[in-house]
């Protein structure tokens, strides 16, 4: 009808993107298919696999995958953590928590990352609350220690939970199509046409 939809690119910012002018990756959390939002405060690393050759493994559309590896638990490192804040425009203001507590040395650790954030726009009424955990474990199973070949054993989970909510703000500004209508043509632009 002449307009430009954009309720797509508004709702899942997420999958508006493309990959090597493909369709758009599929996005992953340690190689499985997610339709949660990436953010950095429980994320270690992005890695973006282009191409058919991400279908080889199952998974994946032909522009590729973008895969989001989780910040995970460490025996290996000690009792941590860390709080940030950043504040913004209008009111907007964006809190993190990351703690890593070792509880049995160098056999189990936990983590606990949370999010919460509060954006504020310039366009009313739109706005974003939100309001994330994650929660991790590592445990080492068997140290085997007597073996050449193996490596520890271990185990490792995470899972998260949140809410967004918000009204997303309009990408496009308003367009006016009735001035043009309304308005004496231009004899001279008709003239020369």
């Amino acid at each position: 009808n002449g307009r430009f939809e954009q309720d797509n690119q508004r709702l899942d910012p997420q999958n508006s993107q493309r990959v090597r002018g493909l369709s758009s990756a599929s996005l992953t959390r340690g190689f499985f298919l997610t339709d949660i939002a990436f953010d950095s405060y429980n994320s270690d690393r992005v890695e973006i696999n282009r191409g058919a050759n991400s279908l080889l493994f199952g998974i994946g559309a032909p522009g590729g995958i973008i895969n989001n590896s989780l910040t995970q638990a460490s025996v290996d490192a000690n009792n941590a953590g860390k709080y940030m804040i950043r504040i913004g425009e209008r009111g907007s203001y964006r809190t993190t928590l990351d703690l890593n507590g070792v509880l049995i040395k160098d056999r189990l650790a936990v983590r606990f990352m949370g999010l919460y954030e509060d954006k504020q726009y310039q366009q009313l009424p739109a706005f974003e609350t939100d309001k994330r955990a994650t929660f991790a474990v590592e445990a080492v199973l068997l140290e085997n220690k007597n073996s050449n070949i193996l490596g520890k054993s271990m185990l490792r989970a995470n899972f998260e939970f949140g809410t967004i909510a918000g009204t997303p703000p309009m990408l496009v500004p308003p367009h006016d199509g009735y001035s043009s209508f309304i308005e004496k043509p231009n004899l001279a632009a008709l003239d020369a046409t």
